[in-house]
Formats: C-alpha cells, sequence, structure tokens
C-alpha cells in the first residue's frame, strides 16, 4: 500500500486535493497525510505511510512563519491608530490566517516533491535551517527601527526553502507517468467527504438568526413583503457567512499541527459568543460590540481598570479576564462534545458541495438586495442595514436624505490661541473665585423639587435663566473637550495628537489665558483622570496648570463613590480656610449619579427605598422595572444636591458666596429605556445630551439676559466675559458669552454615535438637524456626512419635505443654522 501510494503522480494529486480537503477534525496526527486511498465506508480514508519523523517540525515551523508572514506590513501599511483596537485585531487575525493558509499549502507541496528522494535528509537540513532563521528575522521585523531590513533578509531567508520547493515540483512533473483512469469496481466505494461539526454550526446559525430575528422590531413600519425580503434576507446572508467559515475551518485545519488545532477549536466557539455579546451590547448600550473594543485605547492606552471604572463595573480587571476566559473556555469544551456526537451522526461534506452551497447563497443575497432596492421602502431598507450587522449583499441603500460635502474649520486656531497668550497681559479689576461642579450622568429632568429640591430653587432664584441646556456631547472626555475648551467635540480626537509634541499637552486655551492673567486652580475628581487623558488634555501634561490635584489614585483607603465625595470636599473646604479669598478657580467632579448610581450607606436617607440596579436579564424591561431603576438613580442625584447644599451654605458662612461665581453642570445625560437601551454614549438623542448649565454670577455682573439654548461651549467665554476681557479673547471660541447676545445655536457631535450612527447635530429654534458620518472620526476628520433629517428638541421626527419646500436640503439647512454652519464649515455643499 505504501509503495503504491509513493508512485501516485504528483498531478493525480493536485487533482485529489482540488476535489476535497481530507483532513478530519479529530485527527490527531501533526502532520496529516497528503494523499487518500479508497477505503470500505466508515474507516479512514487516509494511510499511514513511514516518513522522517521530523518532517512534523518542518510542518510546524512553516506554521509559525505563516503566523509571522505578514505582521510586518501589517503593522507598517494597514494597522490603525488609537481607538480602532478591534479593527487591528480582525486585520490582524486575518494576516495569520492568510500567512497560515500560504506557507501551510507550500509545506505540504514540499513534502510531497521531496519525499523518499535521495536529497530529502539535505532537503530536511535546508527546510529546518530555511525557516529557523525566517522566524528569528521575522521577530526582529517587529522592531520599529529596522522592521523593513529585517523582514527583507526574513524573505531572502526563505529562498533556499523556495528553491528546494520548485526544484522537487519540476522533477516530479518531469517524471510523472499518466496512466489510463482504471473503471471502479462494484467493489469500490467512493469517498464520501470531510467530517465536519455539523450540530455546532446547526446551532450557530440558529442563534444568528435567533438573534437577528429578536432585533426585527427595530425595523419600523414594514409591510408583509417587506418582512419576508427581511427575514430571506438574514437566511442567505447568515447561511454565506457560514458556508465559507466552515471551509475556512475546515482548510485551517488541515493546514496546521495537531497541537495548535486549540486554537481554531476556540477561534470557531468565538463566533456564537461574539454574536450574544454584540446583540446584548447594541441591547444595553445601542453600540456594536466593535464600538466598545475600539475605545478601549482611543486614548492611545490600554487601561482595562480604567475603562471598567468608567462602565460602571466594580470587578478587579483580573477576574474579569478569568472570567472571559472560562466563558471561552467553557464554549470550546461544548465545541468538542458536539464534535464527538457531529461523529456518531456522521456529518460529512464534501468541499466541491461546499463551495458550490456557499456560491449559491451568496448570489441569493445578492439577489434578495436588489428585490429590496426595487421593492422596498427607502426607510425600511435603511433600517435593515443598519439593524444587521452581517450584509452580504453587494448592494447597499443611501445612508440619508442627501449626502454633503464638507470641511469642517476651527473657529481658533492653534496660532492664533498662541498670539492671544504671548500678548501683552490684561489687568483684571476683579478677580472672583470659581467653582465649576461636573456632575457625572447629570439629566436634566432629574432637577425638580421633589428629587432635587435645594439646587431647583437655586437655579430659579441665584442663577442666570437658559430655557434649553446642551452638554457638548455624549460622553464624559468629549464633554469635557468642548467646555474647558470652548471647541467642538469634532476636534477633540485631533487634539490627543498633542502629546506627540516636544512640549506635550499645554491645557485648554481658556484655562491657560486664566493662568497668565494669575488664576491658581484645583483639581478635585472621584474618578481616575488618566482616563482618555482628561486631565493632560484640559489641564496640562501631569496637571501642570493645577497647583492642587486630587483624583481616585491619590484618594486613600478602599472608599466608595460617595465617600470619595466626601474626601475631596472636605479637602476642598480645608484649603478655603487656609488661602485668601479671590483668584482661583476650583474645578470639583461628582460621580456619584453614574451607574450604578451611589449614595452613603449611613448617615444619608434616601428619598426612595422599594428602589433597584438594572436586571441585565430582562431583554425587554417592564414599566416597573425601569421605574425601580430611575428611583436608584434618583437617589444618587439626591445625594448630589445634597452635597451642593452643604458646599454653598458652608460658602455663604465664610464669607465666600457673594464674589463668587458658581458653575454647576453636567457631563452628559442618562437613558432609562426611552429608546430602548440604557446608560449612555449611544445617541445624541435628548436624554443623553440635555444636562442642566446653572451659572450664578455676582451681582456686580449687571447684564443677564436669558437665553434660550446655551452649551457647554458657551461657559469658557462668558466666564471670560465676565471677568471683564476684551472680546477678542473670546469672540473666536466655538461657543458665546451668554452675557451678550446669542444666537441661540449650537453643534453637538459624538466619537460614541452608536447604533444609529448619528454623530452630528445642528440644535436651534427647537429643531435638529441630524447627521452621520461613515466611521466618523475613525481617522481624522470626515470629508462627507449623510443628513438624515430633522427631529424636534423631543427627538420627534419631523417633515423634511415640508420644511424644505421644494428647495435642496442644503439651501434648507443654511437657512436654519446659518450661524453655525458659517462658523464651523469651510465648505458644505451637496456632494457630487
Amino acid at each position: 500500500m505504501c509503495k503504491k501510494h509513493q508512485e501516485r503522480t504528483f498531478a493525480s494529486w493536485m487533482s485529489s486535493r482540488s476535489s476535497c480537503i481530507h483532513a478530519k477534525e479529530w485527527d490527531t496526527r501533526p502532520f496529516p497525510p497528503l494523499t487518500e486511498t479508497k477505503k470500505p465506508m466508515g474507516h479512514e480514508s487516509i494511510p499511514r505511510c513511514s516518513r522522517p519523523p521530523k518532517w512534523d517540525l518542518v510542518f510546524t515551523l512553516s506554521w509559525v512563519t505563516g503566523i509571522l508572514l505578514f505582521q510586518t506590513p501589517f503593522q507598517v501599511t494597514l494597522k490603525m491608530g488609537p481607538g480602532n483596537f478591534g479593527y487591528n485585531i480582525l486585520l490582524t487575525t486575518g494576516a495569520m490566517i492568510l500567512g497560515v493558509i500560504i506557507m501551510g499549502t507550500l509545506s505540504r507541496l514540499y513534502h510531497l516533491a521531496n519525499r523518499s528522494r535521495p536529497s530529502e535528509p539535505r532537503a530536511h537540513r535546508i527546510a529546518l535551517i530555511s525557516h529557523g532563521a525566517a522566524i528569528l528575522l521575522l521577530l526582529l521585523s517587529l522592531l520599529p527601527a529596522f522592521s523593513q531590513a529585517f523582514y527583507c533578509a526574513a524573505l531572502a531567508a526563505m529562498l533556499p526553502w523556495l528553491t528546494i520547493l520548485i526544484a522537487g515540483s519540476v522533477h516530479i512533473l518531469r517524471n510523472t507517468k499518466i496512466e489510463p483512469a482504471t473503471p471502479p469496481s462494484s467493489t469500490d466505494t467512493l469517498p464520501r467527504g470531510w467530517h465536519f461539526n455539523g450540530i455546532f454550526w446547526l446551532i450557530t446559525m440558529a442563534t444568528l438568526l435567533t438573534l437577528d430575528f429578536l432585533s426585527l422590531s427595530a425595523i419600523r413600519e414594514r409591510n408583509s413583503w417587506e418582512l419576508i425580503l427581511i427575514i430571506s434576507g438574514r437566511l442567505l446572508s447568515i447561511g454565506t457567512f457560514l458556508a465559507a467559515a466552515v471551509l475556512l475551518f475546515q482548510s485551517l485545519w488541515s493546514l496546521s499541527p495537531s497541537y495548535t488545532r486549540w486554537l481554531l477549536v476556540l477561534g470557531a466557539s468565538l463566533i456564537p459568543l461574539l454574536s450574544l455579546a454584540n446583540h446584548f451590547s447594541n441591547l444595553y448600550w445601542k453600540q456594536p460590540l466593535i464600538d466598545l473594543v475600539n475605545n478601549l485605547t482611543l486614548d492611545g492606552k490600554f487601561n482595562l481598570r480604567v475603562e471598567l471604572e468608567a462602565a460602571g463595573i466594580t470587578h478587579p480587571p483580573l477576574l474579569v479576564v478569568v472570567a472571559g476566559l472560562t466563558i471561552i473556555a467553557l464554549v470550546g469544551g461544548l465545541y468538542q462534545l458536539l464534535q464527538r456526537a457531529s461523529l456518531k451522526c456522521n456529518f460529512r461534506l464534501r468541499t466541491t458541495s461546499a463551495v458550490l452551497i456557499g456560491l449559491g447563497l451568496w448570489i441569493g443575497a445578492i439577489a434578495q438586495q436588489g428585490l429590496s432596492m426595487i421593492s422596498m421602502r427607502k426607510h425600511v431598507w435603511q433600517d435593515e442595514h443598519t439593524t444587521f450587522d452581517i450584509q452580504l449583499g453587494l448592494l447597499r441603500p443611501d445612508p440619508g436624505l442627501e449626502k454633503l460635502s464638507i470641511d469642517f474649520t476651527r473657529t481658533m486656531t492653534g496660532s492664533q490661541e498662541e498670539l492671544l497668550l504671548s500678548g501683552p497681559t490684561p489687568k483684571l479689576e476683579r478677580t472672583p473665585d470659581v467653582y465649576v461642579v461636573m456632575v457625572e450622568t447629570w439629566r436634566t429632568d432629574s432637577v425638580r423639587p421633589e428629587v432635587m429640591p435645594f439646587l431647583s430653587q437655586f437655579a430659579k432664584t441665584e442663577c442666570q435663566q437658559f430655557k434649553t441646556t446642551f452638554a457638548g456631547s455624549n460622553c464624559t472626555p468629549v464633554s469635557w473637550y468642548t467646555l474647558f475648551h470652548s471647541r467642538v467635540g469634532i476636534d477633540w480626537r485631533e487634539s490627543l495628537r498633542e502629546d506627540e509634541s516636544i512640549d506635550g499637552f499645554k491645557g485648554s486655551y481658556p484655562l491657560r489665558l486664566l493662568h497668565k492673567l494669575g488664576y491658581r486652580f484645583s483639581v478635585r475628581a472621584v474618578c481616575d483622570l488618566s482616563y482618555k487623558k482628561m486631565c493632560d488634555l484640559n489641564f496640562g501634561r501631569n496637571h501642570k496648570l493645577a497647583d492642587r490635584f486630587l483624583d481616585a489614585p491619590m484618594i486613600p483607603g478602599n472608599l466608595d463613590v460617595p465617600e470619595r465625595e466626601v474626601v475631596i470636599m472636605d479637602d476642598l473646604k480645608r484649603e478655603l480656610q487656609d488661602s485668601p479669598k479671590g483668584g482661583k478657580l476650583h474645578f470639583i467632579s461628582l460621580d456619584s449619579a453614574h451607574y450604578n448610581y451611589y449614595w452613603p450607606s449611613k448617615d444619608f436617607t434616601p428619598i426612595h427605598e422599594d428602589c433597584s440596579a438594572i436586571n441585565f436579564s430582562a431583554l425587554k424591561p417592564t414599566a416597573e422595572q425601569i421605574r425601580e431603576v430611575v428611583k436608584r438613580y434618583e437617589n444618587a442625584v439626591n445625594w448630589i444636591d445634597r452635597q451642593m447644599e452643604d458646599f454653598i451654605k458652608h460658602l455663604k458662612s465664610v464669607g465666600r458666596y457673594e464674589n463668587s461665581i458658581i458653575i454647576l453642570t453636567g457631563d452628559h445625560g442618562e437613558e432609562f429605556q426611552e429608546n430602548g437601551s440604557w446608560f449612555h454614549c449611544s445617541s445624541l438623542r435628548r436624554e443623553q445630551v440635555e444636562v442642566p448649565i446653572m451659572i450664578r454670577w455676582p451681582k456686580w455682573v449687571t447684564e443677564q439676559p436669558n437665553q434660550d439654548l446655551v452649551s457647554h461651549m458657551d461657559i469658557m467665554p462668558s466666564l471670560l466675559d465676565a471677568l471683564g476681557l476684551e472680546s477678542r479673547y473670546f469672540s473666536g471660541m466655538a461657543g458665546y458669552s451668554v452675557l451678550g447676545s446669542h444666537p441661540g445655536e449650537a453643534l453637538l457631535s459624538t466619537r460614541w454615535p452608536g447604533k444609529s450612527g448619528i454623530g452630528l447635530s445642528l440644535v436651534a429654534n427647537g429643531m435638529k438637524a441630524n447627521f452621520k458620518a461613515s466611521k466618523l472620526w475613525l481617522e481624522g476628520i470626515p470629508e462627507t456626512i449623510h443628513f438624515m433629517g430633522w427631529t424636534d428638541f423631543a427627538d420627534r421626527p419631523l417633515d423634511p419635505e415640508q420644511l424644505r419646500h421644494k428647495r435642496s436640503y442644503t439651501d434648507t439647512l443654511k437657512e436654519h443654522y446659518g450661524t453655525s454652519i458659517e462658523r464651523h464649515f469651510e465648505r458644505f455643499q451637496i456632494s457630487n
């Protein structure tokens, strides 16, 4: 049998390999044989033949070479910058898979071409040396300094191995004897294809389909025909995806050493796991899982502890990692059990059959999209593509009503800021103390007498009156940026690159100006201000603008959030006792209102006893369950109210209140299932971006006009205006002083647009104009955006045709938001 096997021709082997990938999933041999013979049904159809035992080492080294082969080109040309952690993982994995397929296939050909030849031992030694040198050089090529030189050397190191491969292949082709095919006898049994874990893949398909069907409710106003098209599209796209996954899995299985195949099992197990995680990510945060993973490195660093704390997860990072790995291992074990069951059920599949099935399903998916294009209403087709992640047809709907070509412009450039800072220092007639309090996750509608009695009264009687107030964004780091820099959030990502300069982060222009004017700063926060570089970006590298600094890592003891708030407020009071009045800006950040919504366990009576945390097992929470969570949130903001009452009374008792400027605001809001999800960082809807802005001016600020619309970007210009600076110091900022004429417009933006993709809104006159951009801020600032339509401030859709009166959308937008468009865009026109 072995002699006959060795005489088998190269041409016939290539023919047989094209007909099927013949490597059983449970074949534990490290280097599965390359040929096959006919065996009785139910037996392995691959004979065992003798070969030098160290060929398995060559095969393993070629596999490692494949893993590393494309990593350097990826690092140099394809690797994406900060905020793309998930995409980089996918690209790295793809590069590894491609390398394994190429090197595994070549290694098999190499083994066949040199087997049983007199030169086999020499070829074996050359292969070991060639692969060993290539692996070492490929690893060295990952060092940035010499990547290109080492990579070229690694490719050169593989040339001897490739030369012998080519020579051996030519030798076999020249010595091939073409013999007429022998008709199969009646006793022969035709190959039945390869075994595969059919039960696992069927369960995976059922899981993906179930999750998609659960998401159907997100598609509004669909009719019966559209529903049929949507369901057929799900069946065809998911079927195509899984057919490709099965083929890829089987190919990699046959091209990988046996002791590395557990990686393939874990990879396959991740498909249903990641699908479930993505579903719950969309359900709770209205964000795809890939966006959550991308944002782990948004500031260029990866700090799991800080990211977990920002998400309201109090468990240690190690515990979270171990729990995740345990779940993956359990699913991997389940895969093995299902594999045994599939073996008993004798699941088999031919390569040609799998390819034809996959192609048939893909053609069907393309046809389904064609039917959708001509027979679906546009908004339903758009909703279909927004709702479902797996879309394998070639056709896509236009995302919005109109595509716009834009060019954002900064209202004040860095050089203009430096010019103002380098000029003569103006003299301030008054230097009142300034208190800026940032309340984490503070909704406007929580400021009610029954929830926040002190601040609701304080806002009415002590503060300038604003009708509608917006955060600059729906997420903490961008909102802080819009407040302290008075820039639109679109610029936030670019501003993070300031750290790459020699001087690093300088701090925001308004704070640097105040520092030059003689103001000194204290910064206190109960969170870790290294998160997304919030400290350095706003207060300068290593908080160089702040003389006194205190954040979570510096607070001793394992204290809860409310206890840490007591610590920082007491620390501020002690500073006020020891320092003269005036000339100080004190910044305080309070986190009790952030999920899981906190208040002290003692010396505090909450306003609600019947409250609870979010029940994540309730996919469709009832009104009562939602109300219990809201009550928990109201307890937290009531605790904030008590703290502010105590602090303001303290200012009055020590004679520091009358001549102080007090600014209270929230960084963003919070959603309580109003739109089907919890938390924030998922949309620019009112629940997430309407926050209180309370500004209490001293009595000598005589002009305090009522304003219809105010945003975070208006706070710093207003402060500089109140201190008596000339308008040239703040008129170029993105915001406006609330002490003078205000256009009643603002631009809101976010790096976290969520499932809707709407990452930019123009707001004015009770209307929002909503825009989305493909991969908003993924790399740089977008040059095209899609206008998605208008809503009122309650996010109810408005009829676009009625608003534009047969004009272009662009002209209508310029009419309603002319000031904002002129201020923030150098180009704003229909895209060709």
